[in-house]
């Protein structure tokens, strides 16, 4: 019986020329004991099988050393006293190198950018009604803390 379930699906981003940033989830439910360590996965698309690449305590993880045009797949294994689990699903295909490390930047800023300049506020009429106590629309069970 495995009792230590697997991660969430690690997702890439900050892409560079040759490196990027993994980030996941730890697994909903840990088995009975808590998580120890991450061990995170590598697949390449000329090696063609799944590797070994580092043991985290994080659920992030900066990967260096990553060469241009190969696509790159990776995966987690959460780990606890009981032992490893079964490895989580692949992230999506990742290809490093297209874009040099400043133009990347400068297309990250230019985003932030427009995402500013296009978000109005919101904006909506609000009744405030004194008629009706808050406390009336909830039902009370148990109180905490006191």
């Amino acid at each position: 019986i495995n009792l230590t379930p697997p991660a969430k699906v690690p997702a890439a981003s900050d892409i560079r020329r040759s490196s990027l940033t993994l980030s996941w989830y730890g697994p909903t439910y840990d088995g009975g004991s808590a998580v120890q360590s991450y061990n995170l996965e590598i697949w390449d698309s000329v090696e063609k099988q799944w590797k070994h690449l580092v043991s985290c305590n994080s659920t992030s993880y900066n990967v260096q050393n990553l060469l241009p045009e190969r696509q790159y797949k990776f995966r987690v294994r959460a780990e606890n006293i009981y032992g490893v689990g079964e490895p989580s699903a692949e992230s999506e295909p990742v290809t490093v190198g297209l874009v040099d490390d400043d133009e990347n930047q400068e297309e990250a800023e230019a985003e932030e950018d427009d995402e500013d300049s296009e978000r109005e506020p919101d904006y909506r009429d609000v009744t405030i009604r004194t008629d009706t106590k808050v406390k009336e629309l909830y039902d009370v069970e148990e109180r905490l803390g006191t």
